[in-house]
């Protein structure tokens, strides 16, 4: 991906409009990238004051925008982020392709949104001290390629894409299959429960030398092994489209296998194949999901059940191997199982003995090994990893990542792990000094105010919300009682900050 970087160098804001304008239309980008879009706003906003309009269409034309709306209130506003597009151009709010990205890759736990470009700079070792428009110039291939290949493949423009739910562009492709071969699209099925993944905790605590058998991409895998299409799927889009996700997946991780771990070249390739595995999976998800056209909850439930089957036949090879005391099973984690093992030869036993029992189209991988675990419920675990020269934390979990805390708690949390897992000589003393620094900032005020909020979404409307609290089967909650407080400020759906 070719990139212009241009600098605006006059210093009144009119003038800079024009410049904006004039610059766009000398270029002629496809793209226009910029970080947080309202910024772009500013130059919008200055255009009408003057009666005019900022003219970067690719013939000239005016920029649409819409600004974020914002209802003031007494902790925070209700946010819808701002759109921006004009004729043949695709224009990308760098911020939120970031955050996109930050869903799968966990780069930026416990950050704040202004900190957000500097926080990610490190794992693409881009200096920063470099101006903030190079070092957006330098990150660009790597946060905005996996939307650019997908754009490729989805019926929508660019923009759309980083923005868009990953189920959303699967419908979207499936519809434009049957559209251009004349086909009607079929109706959504009915919701239809059914039973998901098996999980399960087989001990708590702190161990060594943890392992993760793992099942390569285990529903896409198993809908194709076993044919579980959508039955509404006459013309058979589903099939290749998933197959094709699949093949960029495995290449972006093949590519990322060929550099050394943690390097810049590594963690491209990883968030690249991370994001086509969430693209991957999510075709499970739109089977059972009834929002969709092309939904199929009976396939869906049988996708899972097979799951459930795979997994537990994987679990009772290993709980052989956790008898005879060559290992010590951890927690099951729908598609794989972590372990405890120093044996190299039991591991290698092992994974040769699951690999027999698999069937056709069916692969494992073995992850790791992470160098300490801690185990504390289902889905709730932190894995301390060693890569040179630095070791790194890996969380997973709502009472681990503490992300629904205030970020002094959360920030608590990760270190404390941290230090911990890392077990060095004095590392109690580590832990009382990091505690008591932190209970000094709260004690002297010098936290910030960004450090003690709490962030919750509104999932009730209000008649809901007094309805259950009525009956007894919610507690009244904050965020909620606020909501109610608001007048109208905020309804179902809104995020609400506030401090205690």
């Amino acid at each position: 991906m070719r990139g212009v970087i241009q600098e605006l160098r006059r210093t009144d804001i009119g003038e800079l409009t024009e410049e904006l304008s004039e610059v766009t239309q000398r270029i002629g980008p496809d793209i226009i990238e910029v970080y947080n879009l309202e910024t772009l706003g500013i130059f919008h906003r200055e255009a009408q004051r003057r009666g005019t309009s900022l003219r970067m269409g690719r013939k000239g034309e005016a920029l649409y925008y819409r600004p974020r709306q914002e209802h003031v209130a007494r902790f925070h506003p209700r946010r819808h982020l701002p759109r921006a597009q004009v004729q043949g151009r695709e224009i990308i709010d760098f911020y939120i392709a970031l955050y996109r990205l930050n869903k799968d890759m966990h780069w930026l736990e416990n950050t704040a949104p202004h900190h957000a470009l500097s926080a990610v700079l490190p794992f693409f070792g881009i200096s920063a001290t470099l101006p903030p428009i190079e070092q957006l110039a330098l990150l660009s291939p790597y946060i905005i390629e996996s939307s650019y290949l997908l754009a490729q493949l989805a019926p929508a423009r660019l923009q759309e894409v980083y923005r868009m739910g990953t189920a959303h562009l699967i419908d979207r492709m499936l519809i434009r299959n049957n559209l251009i071969q004349g086909y009607a699209v079929p109706k959504p099925s009915a919701p239809q429960a059914f039973r998901g993944g098996r999980t399960a905790l087989f001990t708590r605590g702190v161990y060594d030398s943890v392992w993760k058998l793992d099942v390569t991409a285990m529903y896409p895998s198993i809908i194709k092994a076993f044919d579980l299409w959508p039955r509404s799927d006459e013309l058979h889009g589903y099939e290749p489209l998933l197959a094709r996700v699949l093949e960029v997946r495995f290449w972006a991780k093949k590519k990322r296998d060929t550099f050394p771990e943690g390097s810049r070249d590594y963690n491209h390739y990883d968030a690249m194949q991370t994001h086509f595995k969430r693209l991957a999976n999510t075709f499970f998800g739109y089977l059972g999901s009834p929002l969709y056209h092309f939904n199929d909850p009976g396939q869906a439930a049988a996708v899972a059940a097979v799951g459930r089957e795979l997994i537990t036949h994987i679990e009772h090879l290993l709980l052989e191997y956790h008898c005879r005391g060559e290992l010590t099973l951890l927690e099951l984690d729908t598609d794989g199982i972590y372990f405890s093992c120093t044996s190299e030869a039991s591991i290698e036993g092992l994974v040769q003995s699951v690999a027999e029992i698999l069937p056709e189209g069916i692969d494992i991988k073995l992850e790791g090994p992470w160098k300490r675990g801690y185990f504390k419920e289902v889905k709730h675990y932190a894995l301390l990893n060693v890569l040179p020269p630095r070791e790194t934390l890996t969380v997973k979990g709502v009472a681990l990542h503490g992300n629904q805390l205030e970020r002094f708690l959360a920030t608590f949390i990760h270190r404390g792990l941290f230090i911990w897992l890392q077990g060095r000589e004095g590392w109690t003393e580590n832990l009382k000094d990091f505690y008591q620094g932190l209970r000094r900032t709260l004690k002297e005020r010098t936290i910030t105010l960004e450090d003690i909020v709490v962030r919750k979404i509104c999932r009730y409307n209000q008649e809901d919300y007094l309805e259950q609290v009525a009956v007894g089967r919610l507690n009244r909650q904050a965020h909620m009682e606020l909501m109610l407080k608001s007048q109208g400020a905020y309804t179902q759906g809104d995020v609400i900050a506030y401090y205690v």
